[in-house]
């Protein structure tokens, strides 16, 4: 493929023996399997901060967003509260009315009790802690609590993650709790559906061995032996636990990895190429196993780390090359953008939250017909007659076009996109830019150098453009995108 980006709206796929609708087959709102379906829904991407209790009523079953710190919910008669995914070191109250009942989650008991479940028979204020494994519910006034079995509770969107650490902490920084209240009720195509997730992911791992140094977590492959690695195991089990429940709807994986790869593709101890075959291999890999599974790969975010920004770039366009030979693999979110800390390649609470909307939106595009958008895209690189500009053709989804404020700018990367001499490799350094400006809906950028043959993409490596306040972005603000909006898509085509 010349362009390696996708469409900034994914139609559904047909699943293998079923009707053109994903949502048909996956049970969700339709047949007898839907009926009977029990419905969790998570309401808050976090309470951790909240400066008041949270309320919940109704009926739903209500799964609590993770928490650490000191928080405080109120729950109405019919509630079921679902603690599955509690943070180690929660400690919170809870003012519960009769009939109320409270789920320890995961088929643990509550400690000291040997039950799952505890049904609320007077109402009174209750505390909710985790430490370690166990799961603690203390009286804190008297009252009458009935413990017994909890029911199994079943799903109607599931997903395993994969990848390392900027995954595996969506879970205890408020990232799928931003995921669940975006499915909720803050996107287009969004209902009051339950969400089940499973953390496959392991933080610091190197997708490759080769590119594991001194302290680096477990591998995902093998290459020399063609062999999975222990964090590839590990997010095996961790599916095929979740899988073993016997719920009849379709199981979706969100990816993101690559930061612990970055350094070995900047020194050249893993050619561009031969990462791509990695990623291709693991993902192959896991479809043996389970070949419906559809695999959304986040792209990587921005990083301070420049002593290995040509590596960074290189995993970036490495993703999009292997999401581009694969089908069931798609291109995901952007993080270039979302608030982090100076020298931390993980972001703020905040920035998890985002994340985790942003991949509803890709989910509901997917499953449900949904339309949201998912960024700007590039669909095409013309070469201008002066043979030293090219324009990119933008797709900015329905939104009203963003230019930034500054009509022509002058950068050698604008926006972070950049240029690469013919032939080269995306670890090379890029040609150096002039400026750009827009023409419309379209960016021109220009550069002193003859550009036939090259090749364009972006963002670039660590992302410093992103982090001056240089992104392309759409208008589509919500609570899930931030105060900007949506940010261009990663891409990286020829120029025609």
């Amino acid at each position: 493929m010349n362009s390696m980006n996708h469409p900034g709206k994914m139609p559904p796929r047909t699943e293998q023996g079923g009707e053109d609708s994903p949502a048909a087959s996956c049970g969700c709102g339709a047949g007898s399997s839907a009926a009977s379906r029990a419905v969790i829904g998570l309401g808050a991407p976090t309470t951790e901060f909240m400066a008041k209790p949270l309320r919940i009523g109704g009926a739903r079953p209500f799964q609590w967003a993770p928490v650490a710190r000191s928080a405080s919910i109120i729950i109405g008669p019919l509630v079921t509260l679902d603690l599955s995914h509690l943070v180690d070191g929660t400690d919170v109250t809870v003012l519960a009315q009769p009939g109320a009942r409270i789920i320890a989650g995961q088929g643990r008991p509550f400690l000291g009790t040997g039950q799952t479940m505890a049904t609320v028979k007077t109402g009174q204020a209750l505390r909710i802690m985790r430490i370690g494994p166990a799961v603690i519910l203390q009286p804190v006034t008297r009252g009458d609590l009935a413990y017994g079995s909890a029911d199994v509770l079943t799903h109607d969107v599931r997903f395993v993650c994969g990848g390392q650490s900027n995954m595996s902490l969506m879970e205890d920084r408020g990232g799928w709790g931003g995921f669940s209240s975006a499915v909720a009720r803050g996107l287009s195509g969004s209902r009051n559906m339950s969400v089940h997730f499973v953390n496959g992911a392991t933080g610091g791992t190197p997708l490759d061995l080769r590119s594991a140094g001194p302290g680096a977590g477990p591998h995902w492959w093998d290459a020399g032996a063609g062999q999975p690695g222990p964090a590839l195991e590990t997010f095996l089990e961790k599916l095929a636990e979740a899988l073993r429940d016997g719920q009849d709807i379709p199981m979706r994986c969100f990816w993101t990895q690559g930061e612990s790869d970055s350094m070995a593709l900047h020194n050249r101890r893993i050619a561009t190429d031969d990462y791509v075959e990695t990623i291709l291999a693991v993902w192959d890999h896991i479809w043996e196993r389970h070949p419906e599974l559809e695999i959304f790969a986040n792209l990587i975010g921005g990083t301070d780390y420049l002593v290995a920004e040509r590596g960074t770039n290189a995993v970036r366009a490495a993703y999009l090359r292997a999401i581009a030979q694969r089908p069931r693999a798609r291109q995901g979110i952007e993080m270039y953008d979302l608030p982090r800390d100076w020298q931390d390649v993980h972001y703020q609470y905040g920035g998890y939250a985002m994340a985790g909307g942003r991949m509803a939106a890709h989910l509901l595009n997917f499953d449900h017909g949904a339309d949201n958008a998912l960024g700007p895209q590039v669909t095409g690189a013309s070469l201008q007659p002066d043979g030293k500009s090219v324009l990119l053709q933008i797709d900015w989804g329905g939104s009203p076009v963003c230019p930034p404020q500054q009509a022509v700018l002058a950068d050698r990367r604008p926006y972070g996109i950049y240029l690469l001499p013919p032939g080269a490799d995306p670890a090379d350094d890029p040609i150096d830019a002039v400026d750009a400006r827009f023409e419309g809906g379209n960016l021109l950028l220009r550069s002193r150098h003859d550009l036939a043959g090259c090749r364009v993409g972006g963002p670039y490596g660590c992302c410093t453009e992103a982090r001056r306040g240089h992104v392309l972005h759409d208008l589509t603000v919500n609570n899930f995108n931030g105060d900007r909006g949506l940010p261009l898509r990663s891409f990286l085509t020829d120029i025609a």
